[in-house]
């Protein structure tokens, strides 16, 4: 969902949002990111779905998401929610950093070495309106490459989670909601109650044709809760126990499982919550691809 072309049009009879009137929503409720200490956890990934007419009918999954196998995850500290579009501002501004995300624009000629108010005043994010001003746009959560990510995530002593991280973090924020309907993941996956995450209350399936703030969360976000953007991975897209690619699709997964990619869970604004919302399924994009529509968030190690 990287909007890349100049020539974009909105879309129809849908009213420009009042992005400076959202803004200062924004700032008004803007938080700091704090570290969570996230405990060990045992959780079960993947789900059961044979590639058959015999049946059961239930629910359909790509092959990399088959089929289910158990993990126990260390603890680690997590930060709340992604990463900010303002405050990857800062750390470019800090480190004298020229290189901009592909989802940024130049709005005038800007220089490494500027201050932070005239770096922001100089920078614009791409959306299906047009440029919105950085200014504008500092609490949505930022989209970057997995390259620009990584040093980011060096200058803040942390690291990108792995897959089973962030499964584990996910899972976490499932076991304390407090719903009737929210149940641990366990055995095959086959109740829709344990493969299925709620998302109404997110910005998933066209609530919104942009990303959304994030600074105002104070609890750690679970799966699709990231602002309207899918979450990041340091995890390499590679077979999980038990793969075996689809007879009807065989390199749906396979052609991409190559070294290249890495492994990418939830959605954007615009994926449909029947899939950013379920458990077990998996994107990914190219290491070095620009145009990846990932946000991130930072995890490090207990000693």
């Amino acid at each position: 969902m990287t909007i890349q072309s100049p020539n974009i049009l909105p879309p129809p009879d849908v009213p420009r949002p009042d992005f400076a009137k959202l803004a200062k929503e924004a700032t008004s409720q803007r938080l700091q990111n704090p570290w969570i200490e996230e405990p060990k956890q045992t959780v079960n990934i993947g789900y059961h779905d044979p590639e058959s007419d015999d049946g059961p009918n239930r629910f359909f999954a790509w092959d990399n998401e088959r089929e289910p196998y158990e993990i126990t995850v260390p603890p680690i500290k997590a930060q709340v929610r992604p990463v900010s579009n303002g405050e990857y501002a800062k750390y470019l501004v800090d480190v004298k950093e020229p290189q901009i995300p592909a989802t940024w624009s130049k709005t005038r000629d800007a220089r490494s070495d500027e201050e932070y108010t005239t770096f922001v005043a100089r920078h614009s994010i791409k959306t299906v309106w047009g440029p919105v001003p950085l200014s504008q746009a500092l609490d949505w959560p930022v989209v970057a490459s997995f390259d620009e990510v990584e040093r980011y995530a060096q200058w803040a002593g942390a690291r990108l989670p792995t897959l089973h991280e962030l499964r584990s973090i996910h899972e976490h924020v499932e076991r304390r909601r407090k719903a009737l309907d929210s149940k641990v993941n366990h055995q095959f996956h086959t109740d829709p109650k344990a493969i299925f995450v709620d998302l109404s209350d997110t910005n998933s399936g066209f609530q919104n044709f942009h990303p959304m703030g994030i600074t105002h969360k104070d609890d750690l976000c679970g799966l699709g809760d990231t602002g309207g953007a899918a979450d990041s991975t340091r995890t390499l897209f590679a077979p999980q126990p038990g793969f075996k690619p689809m007879d009807i699709y065989p390199g749906y997964s396979a052609d991409f499982m190559d070294q290249k990619h890495l492994a990418v869970v939830g959605g954007s604004w615009a994926l449909h919550p029947r899939i950013a919302g379920r458990k077990s399924f998996l994107n990914w994009w190219q290491k070095k691809y620009l145009g990846s529509w990932v946000p991130f968030r930072l995890v490090r190690d207990i000693e």
